[in-house]
């Protein structure tokens, strides 16, 4: 049996009920919010040194930046560089093939037409110290005082080392006799 008669009107112990809910609700909301707001500051202290330990990082690492990007710089500048040397050895020695039929076509016109050149070859030769380029060329000439002319502009023109006449002899061209010959060039 009941000992005791509660005499309170039930609106009143609902909202006792209620109030003392809410008061715990609010310590329980209280405390999360503050161990939320702990936990909070506390990551925001941390990225804080993290940044600040970053930052010190890059300066330190700023000069080295620095010079990898002048690295970087200086080998697209040799890479542009050995292109160019590339490119005007390249130009070099087209230069000299252009140089070397060039004067001969000089010696070749200041014979006044009594030389042709009808081949030449261009050989690289070695011996054991030296390598050394060959030119050899043949054609017809007008007389024997032509082709001697012409071996004798071709050393005069110092570009060779040696000229030599091969050979020289006798070819008919159409009703008229010229001479055939063959010389050999070093430079």
């Amino acid at each position: 049996m009941k000992s005791h008669l509660n005499l309170i009107p039930m609106k009143h112990r609902i909202r006792q009920t209620v109030m003392s809910g809410l008061k715990t609700w609010m310590i329980v909301y209280l405390i999360s919010g503050l161990v939320l707001f702990a936990a909070a500051w506390r990551s925001w202290n941390q990225n804080s040194k993290q940044r600040i330990a970053l930052n010190a990082a890059q300066l330190q690492y700023a000069p080295l930046e620095r010079l990898e990007q002048e690295l970087v710089q200086i080998r697209s500048e040799t890479d542009s560089m050995q292109k160019r040397e590339r490119l005007v050895l390249e130009l070099s020695e087209n230069r000299s093939m252009v140089a070397l039929l060039g004067r001969l076509s000089i010696v070749a016109n200041d014979c006044h037409g009594k030389i042709n050149i009808n081949d030449f070859l261009l050989t690289a030769e070695s011996n054991q110290d030296e390598t050394y380029t060959k030119l050899t060329l043949s054609g017809v000439g007008v007389n024997d005082v032509a082709i001697a002319q012409f071996v004798a502009e071709l050393r005069d023109c110092e570009m060779f080392t040696t000229v030599q006449l091969t050979s020289s002899g006798t070819s008919k061209t159409g009703e008229k006799l010229a001479k055939v010959y063959a010389l050999e060039c070093t430079f």
